[in-house]
């Protein structure tokens, strides 16, 4: 999880909050001067489910008149990060979301819209085994660490970066190596039998089954962990 400055805990809790900052990048580029709008973003770590989030864009420059004629941009990165600027002028930012960019609307009313998706969203869709035997999935024939099956959901039958380091672009690698250990630590071992079931319902039955949670914690990746004694999961702005 993110943690936030002494500042930046103090501004939120403030009755009247001043020097607010929204930044969003896109590409790679700043383009928080072009955004008219930003939706509301919510998450609860009790549900798995994709999270799109959009902006809306003055399109009077025609700073993103690219979009329609390079379409290599679309599944480009977008960031929102928000915070505040401190005395000596330095912005202290959460980063929120990442999601690659798949649509942009461009009505006749000045204002461009672009939509992005973040890991999760990637995931919907997709199934682990069929329903007959023959294409089931089945990891009965031995014990497992749960860490390692929903590894296994998320790269090889939810299409996510399976590269095991710290540079996996889709899981916060170190944290599902903690997890995983966590697992090894207390001998906690699973076995599992998919004919169908979709990705995301079969990797919260895990973290369900082993009192844990997935979530995006707002980098874009996948976050593992164990509900402990007296751990919290409050993440809101």
């Amino acid at each position: 999880m993110s943690s936030v400055s002494a500042f930046f805990q103090a501004k939120i809790d403030s009755t009247v909050v001043n020097s607010i900052v929204n930044k969003f990048t896109f590409n790679n580029s700043d383009i928080s001067g072009r955004l008219i709008d930003y939706n509301t973003l919510v998450r609860n770590v009790t549900d798995f489910d994709g999270t799109d989030y959009a902006v809306g864009v003055e399109i009077a420059s025609q700073t993103f008149n690219s979009l329609m004629s390079n379409k290599a941009q679309f599944f480009a990165q977008g960031k929102y990060e928000f915070g505040f600027t401190n005395s000596s002028g330095v912005n202290d930012l959460l980063q929120l979301f990442a999601g690659k960019l798949v649509d942009i609307d461009i009505p006749d009313n000045g204002k461009a819209t672009l939509r992005f998706k973040n890991t999760y969203a990637w995931l919907q869709g997709r199934t682990v085994g069929g329903v007959d035997s023959g294409s089931a999935v089945d990891y009965t024939s031995s014990n497992y660490n749960p860490a390692d099956i929903a590894w296994y959901l998320s790269t090889s039958y939810g299409g996510l970066d399976s590269l095991a380091a710290t540079s996996n672009a889709d899981i916060d690698y170190t944290a599902w190596t903690y997890w995983r250990q966590q697992f090894t630590d207390n001998s906690i071992v699973v076995q599992a039998y998919f004919s169908g079931e979709s990705v995301t319902d079969s990797i919260l039955e895990i973290t369900r089954l082993t009192d844990s949670k997935v979530m995006d914690n707002g980098t874009g990746k996948l976050h593992f962990t164990r509900w402990s004694v007296g751990s919290g999961a409050l993440h809101s702005v």
